[in-house]
């Protein structure tokens, strides 16, 4: 039985290895047998943009025997070229063609351009036909049409045109729009083209009811709160659109379809279908970084994003770090009206130890949040903190009962990576002894990031920071750290160790303000698709008055790499016009934040 099983694996193993060989072989003998065909444009008389376009679109091929296969790959690169040029309104160019073979695996197409009659525009008839005929919208686009009398013809541009007179019939509801007149007349002999487009827009639709298949383990009432349109709307396919990017940031979806369902229309009722594959609602999540600010950190999170089949959500979260422990509980409830409201339940601990303070914080919020467009939330809130804090010569317990509202708002062309937009958070609170709070105050505190793009590869980045408290009587010292305001570290004013900064005691230690101002202006440069530089000032510090204020500058210079979980970010700063601080500090951090 021993010899009958070694004999057999042997020759198993035989076969396998003589597979092996046999297979790369075959690789071999396709990688050694084939020929790169590149081809290069010139042409008298070709505008220069042009000549480089074609270029482009004469990308290098792959061919195996060069005598039967090299006759039809020049055909083929014929054929490209003469389309390429008929784009620019190029008819009736001659090629000419000289052949190198520069090695037997690789060949150059050398092409000359002979342009022939570049076609211009004699005459442009627009018409619109149908229930919508008399909507708004055709007089501006047949005031914007891109191609008038004596333009050069582009076909490209004639497509895009066509392309959204449709899209503006269909976001109108009338979906079943087609050009039952589409002429594109070219006379070769006088140079010239024709155009005559005729709309018809037929029946205009309104939504009906959205039908939902998959995804039976959520409720049905919460799934229709993705929805971006309401039954008796007029229909859109950008509404169709919205939806399903809702659907998909909900981060609960694997695949999302929302098709109109022409097949139950009735009338001028259109029904939609959305199809839906659940991702797994429980996950968890660890990592480990480092950031100047906290040191070295190590982060774990737990979500449930469909806490016993209902929709509500579970988050619990721990943050432990050389500087601080963080830990967090937070249970959702998703409010049915749409998909950025929702009641919060949050529970917290968190201790810092910084060489500015010590604190000790626990807290509970409840939170109710509200959304009035697809970027702006505001929410109340009412929080009670527990904080145990020393700082400086101060040792204090505080015990506060803060009710409040917020106002958020993002706007960004992406989120890990952003080019233009902004974002901004500002909070109002406030506390009175009369609630059970050991003392009062009003406090407002905001912070806020602007992008300007300066061409693909360049912008400037405007941040500011800004808190004010008001208190009817008692003074700073009255507050736990957590409601204090300082500046410094990676986020404020560069050049300074995170919350080192701000007023300071009789005996010198800082012990934070009432108010707080800080700006940043950041210019910064992609260097190819993966890294970037910037170069940097920040201004600004904590205080207790106007009068005094004293401003901290800083200017450096910086470097990141953009990864898929967050840039990396590093940065060199130097402190301006400020002799007790060290000559430069390096802030490091990664991950996205604001």
């Amino acid at each position: 039985m021993t010899n009958s099983v070694s004999r057999g694996g042997g020759g198993a193993w035989r076969r396998w290895m003589r597979g092996v060989a046999y297979l790369v072989m075959v690789l071999w003998s396709g990688v050694a047998g084939a020929v790169e065909v590149r081809f290069t444009v010139a042409g008298e008389g070709l505008p220069a943009e042009v000549r480089d376009d074609l270029q482009k679109n004469m990308a290098p091929v792959q061919i195996g025997d060069v005598t039967q296969e090299l006759g039809s790959a020049r055909l083929a690169a014929d054929e490209r070229l003469r389309n390429a040029l008929q784009v620019y309104g190029y008819y009736g160019s001659q090629l000419e063609l000289r052949t190198e073979a520069v090695s037997e695996s690789e060949y150059v197409l050398h092409y000359t351009v002979i342009p022939g009659t570049r076609i211009h525009v004699s005459d442009v008839a627009l018409a619109v036909r149908g229930p919508g005929a008399e909507l708004p919208v055709w007089d501006r686009l047949r005031q914007e049409f891109p191609l008038r009398q004596g333009d050069v013809l582009r076909q490209d541009t004639y497509e895009r045109a066509k392309a959204q007179w449709l899209s503006a019939a269909q976001d109108a509801g009338y979906i079943d729009t087609e050009f039952s007149r589409h002429v594109l007349a070219i006379d070769r002999e006088q140079g010239t083209a024709r155009i005559e487009l005729t709309l018809d827009t037929g029946t205009r639709y309104v939504f009906g009811e959205a039908t939902f298949d998959g995804a039976a383990d959520y409720p049905r009432r919460f799934l229709y709160r993705y929805l971006a349109f309401k039954p008796g709307q007029v229909f859109s396919y950008q509404k169709l659109s919205d939806t399903q990017l809702n659907l998909l940031n909900a981060d609960r979806f694997a695949n999302v379809s929302v098709t109109p369902d022409r097949e139950a229309a009735q009338g001028e009722v259109m029904p939609v279908r959305i199809a839906l594959e659940s991702l797994k609602p429980k996950r968890f999540r660890s990592g480990v970084g480092y950031g100047t600010d906290t040191g070295a950190r190590l982060t774990a999170r737990y979500d449930d994003l469909n806490f016993r089949h209902s929709a509500n959500e579970l988050h619990l979260a721990s943050d432990v770090s050389e500087r601080r422990l963080g830990l967090a509980g937070r249970f959702v409830w998703p409010s049915y009206r749409d998909y950025r409201s929702f009641t919060s339940l949050q529970s917290t601990f968190q201790r810092e130890e910084l060489d500015t303070y010590t604190t000790r914080l626990f807290g509970v919020t409840l939170e109710r949040a509200r959304g009035f467009s697809s970027t702006l939330i505001g929410s109340a809130f009412l929080t009670y903190q527990n904080e145990i804090f020393s700082l400086g010569l101060q040792r204090g317990h505080s015990i506060l009962i803060m009710p409040g509202v917020r106002v958020q708002q993002t706007r960004l062309d992406q989120l890990l990576r952003p080019r233009k937009g902004y974002r901004y958070d500002v909070t109002l609170r406030t506390s009175y002894t009369g609630w059970g709070s050991n003392t009062d105050f009003v406090q407002l505190a905001g912070r806020g990031e602007a992008r300007l793009p300066l061409g693909s590869r360049d912008r400037i980045v405007l941040r500011s920071e800004l808190g004010a408290t008001w208190q009817h009587q008692g003074t700073i010292l009255d507050l736990p750290p957590s409601l204090r305001f300082f500046a410094g570290g990676d986020r404020s004013v560069r050049g300074y160790d995170y919350r080192s900064q701000g007023p300071r005691d009789a005996g010198g230690f800082v012990v934070g303000g009432r108010h707080l101002l800080t700006g940043s202006v950041e210019f910064q440069h992609d260097i190819g698709g993966m890294f970037g530089a910037v170069v940097f000032y920040d201004a600004g510090n904590a205080f207790d008055t106007f009068a005094d204020m004293n401003v901290l500058q800083s200017a450096g210079v910086g470097a990141r790499a953009y990864t898929p979980i967050g840039p990396l970010r590093l940065d060199l700063a130097h402190p301006l016009g400020d002799p007790s601080a060290r000559n430069f500090r390096i802030h490091f951090s990664a991950g996205v934040s604001f």
